[in-house]
């Protein structure tokens, strides 16, 4: 095969961008790591389920703390019944571990905006 070293080649773009070093994710910033239990929280609300759950469920709420990666995981009857399981999940928490959740974050799908659940975690003092 004859390859002259002045022929101009034709590159596949794709190609080449594909083959381009991809600089890794940006490590955490230390100071944002929650190194304290229960200081936050994800919380988040999964269903309609196609099929019923355990005991004729049809949601799953699930609690994940930051720290230690622990999972809660409640089932629900209705959407309805997620302020009464959250109150059920911060005193159980709360009395076992002795501390305070300070901190609860969701996916922003709109489980948790009624006046309600707001008015519980401003008068428990979280944000």
């Amino acid at each position: 095969m004859d390859v002259k070293t002045n022929q101009q080649l034709a590159f596949c773009v794709g190609w080449v961008n594909g083959k381009h070093y991809k600089n890794p994710f940006k490590k955490r910033n230390p100071k944002k790591i929650f190194t304290i239990l229960l200081e936050l929280v994800h919380i988040d609300l999964c269903g309609s389920m196609k099929m019923t759950l355990i005991e004729g469920a049809w949601f799953l709420m699930i609690f994940t703390n930051e720290n230690t990666k622990v999972v809660w995981t409640h089932f629900l009857k209705s959407k309805s019944k997620s302020l009464a399981t959250f109150k059920e999940f911060q005193a159980m928490v709360e009395t076992n571990s002795r501390k305070k959740i300070k901190c609860i974050w969701n996916d922003n799908g709109n489980e948790f905006i009624s006046k309600a659940f707001k008015g519980n975690c401003k008068a428990k003092g979280i944000q």
